[in-house]
């Protein structure tokens, strides 16, 4: 599947303008750029140009980790739909945060560990780190 482009840069953008919104701790910016995100979200899945990244970006800025991780799992299912295994380690490991935060470790260890077999074929150095970072915190809480 080819990505658009074009929508991957609003998505991209209104993930800038959510980060920003969280930074400047302004809830009405942040409700109304997370509105449209999802809006972009549910209009690729019906025109049926979704990619696990559009669905990966709004789990990343949902609040409730429990939702958070349901997206989480469409976009997983999504990679898998269109073989997107380079996007599955990312989208493991955002899954395995929000068990962390829930306080379920037992959870958090096995996608981390999904997390890991992903990446085994996966050139991500940037990523792999961020994953034995969350693995040696992980394992001493």
């Amino acid at each position: 599947m080819t990505l658009d482009m074009k929508l991957y840069d609003r998505v991209l953008s209104l993930a800038n303008a959510l980060t920003d919104a969280v930074e400047r701790d302004d809830d009405r910016a942040f409700s109304k750029q997370y509105a449209e995100l999802e809006t972009l979200c549910a209009e690729a899945q019906t025109a049926g140009t979704a990619h696990p990244f559009y669905l990966e970006s709004l789990g990343d800025f949902t609040l409730d980790d429990e939702d958070a991780i349901d997206i989480y799992e469409q976009a997983l299912e999504l990679a898998d739909k269109l073989e997107q295994s380079d996007c599955r380690a990312s989208i493991q490991l955002a899954i395995a945060e929000r068990y962390r935060d829930l306080d379920d470790l037992d959870a958090a260890l096995a996608y981390a560990a999904q997390a890991e077999r992903s990446l085994a074929h996966d050139d991500d150095p940037a990523l792999k780190e961020e994953l034995a970072t969350f693995l040696r915190d992980l394992k001493q809480a």
